[in-house]
Formats: structure tokens, C-alpha cells, sequence
């Protein structure tokens, strides 16, 4: 089975239970491993502030793992990994802005960078507080975001 299929049946079995678990499925990967395969399935929450536990990823990943099995998804042996996506992920939508609310990212708008706390996000507009505006971005106009750490 092509590895497009396979993730297209994983994606089936996966978001069912992500959403049971209140979980949203961020990306699924199915890649060639030596003589396995590697499923590897980011999760995160919907929406809004907070993050993902530790028990709410081993409980989908068991679910998930015991129906990839009886459903037989995956040809040969496979590892199967369900994670968060950190910090580092690029920031391109707004649900992915809301979930950061009150955290700092940077932003760049053509030729500008901005480092701004997220305020909130609507499907088309994010509100930073930027050395205490507001100002208002059109999500269409933001070229990258991300969360900015400081140090």
C-alpha cells in the first residue's frame, strides 16, 4: 500500500479518537524506516490557551496504536509516534495564534519583523499588544510567525 493511502487510513482511525480525547490533529507522517515504518501523528489542542498532558497522549496513542492493529493500516511492523509540536513550529493559522495567547511571537510582514504579545485571533485578523498598542495584522499579510523565546 502506497504510503498516501496508508496516511489517508491512519488519518480515518486517528481523528475520531483525537477528537473523543479533545485533541486536534495537527499532521500525520507516514515514512519508510529500514525495515519498519514510522507513523508519526502531532496532536494539540483545538483552541485557546494551554497545553496538551502527558496522559492525554499515551491514552490517543493507545487507542490509536490498538486500532492501526485490528484494522491491519500499516503493512509490516511500525513505530508509532504521537507528539505536540513544540515550540518551534511555525505559526500559519489562526488557531495556531489563539493557542499562544499571551505569549510573545514574532511576526514578518513584508520588509517588517514585529515581536508582539498575542492578544487574540479571529479566521482573518491577529491582535498583538506591540510595546503596548494594539495593533491588528491581516493573517493573510504575515509572511512567517513564530513563538519568540526569550533568553
Amino acid at each position: 500500500m502506497r504510503q498516501d493511502a496508508v496516511r489517508h487510513e491512519v488519518a480515518t482511525l486517528a481523528e475520531p479518537r483525537a477528537k473523543a480525547a479533545g485533541l486536534y490533529i495537527e499532521d500525520i507522517q507516514v515514512a519508510d524506516a529500514g525495515r519498519k515504518s514510522r507513523v508519526r501523528v502531532v496532536v494539540d489542542l483545538p483552541d485557546g490557551p494551554g497545553g496538551v498532558d502527558a496522559d492525554q497522549i499515551a491514552d490517543f496513542s493507545r487507542e490509536l496504536s490498538a486500532a492501526l492493529d485490528e484494522n491491519d493500516v500499516v503493512p509490516g511492523s511500525y513505530t508509532l509516534e504521537v507528539s505536540t509540536p513544540g515550540l518551534s513550529r511555525p505559526l500559519t493559522t489562526a488557531r495556531h495564534y489563539r493557542r499562544n495567547e499571551g505569549h510573545d511571537v514574532e511576526i514578518q510582514t513584508g520588509s517588517d519583523r514585529v515581536i508582539g504579545t498575542v492578544l487574540g485571533a479571529t479566521h482573518d485578523t491577529l491582535s498583538l499588544d506591540v510595546d503596548g498598542e494594539q495593533r491588528d495584522f491581516p493573517l493573510a499579510t504575515i509572511a512567517s510567525g513564530r513563538v519568540h523565546l526569550k533568553f
